[in-house]
């Protein structure tokens, strides 16, 4: 971040609201999108929570061994897809498959993955929810947390 340190030292020990009383984003940040972006943000998470449903679904019945839900968390991934340009890697971690679908990645490209079963596009070379896709600029997720930080600093 470009600023001074200096400036915005008393932010660590005090509340910053960006919702406002009637719950409306105010604040340099608040951003301008249109209800069509807002609308096709709702789809992405409504799509990632419908997605979880069905793979938790399977999980519990055995039919896959792992399985991770985003619940909770949809916003984030699928948010943070609109501030990425086309051909812009990401380094993710777990629970940001919302990344892929806001991205328009096939979600039976992403069952085949959790299955493991002939169409895997990663042949089984990795656990369930582990996605990976070049063509997306989203490289393998890692089950340990933060390996990626040297890589996505460049």
């Amino acid at each position: 971040v470009d600023v001074d340190p200096r400036t915005i030292r008393d932010m660590a020990f005090s509340i910053i609201r960006v919702l406002n009383r009637a719950g409306e984003a105010v604040g340099p940040w608040a951003g301008l999108l249109t209800d069509e972006e807002l609308l096709e943000g709702l789809r992405h998470m409504m799509t990632l929570r419908t997605f979880d449903a069905r793979m938790q679904m399977a999980q519990r019945q055995g039919k896959t061994s792992f399985y991770m839900q985003h619940l909770g968390e949809e916003a984030v991934s699928c948010a943070f897809r609109k501030a990425l340009k086309p051909g812009d890697m990401n380094f993710p971690t777990y629970r940001q498959a919302g990344l892929l679908i806001a991205d328009g990645y096939p979600m039976v490209a992403m069952m085949n993955q959790i299955y493991s079963n002939e169409a895997d596009p990663l042949k089984g070379r990795q656990l369930p929810i582990m996605y990976s896709s070049k063509e997306h600029g989203f490289f393998s997720i890692s089950g340990n947390l933060a390996t990626q930080y040297i890589q996505a600093v460049g």
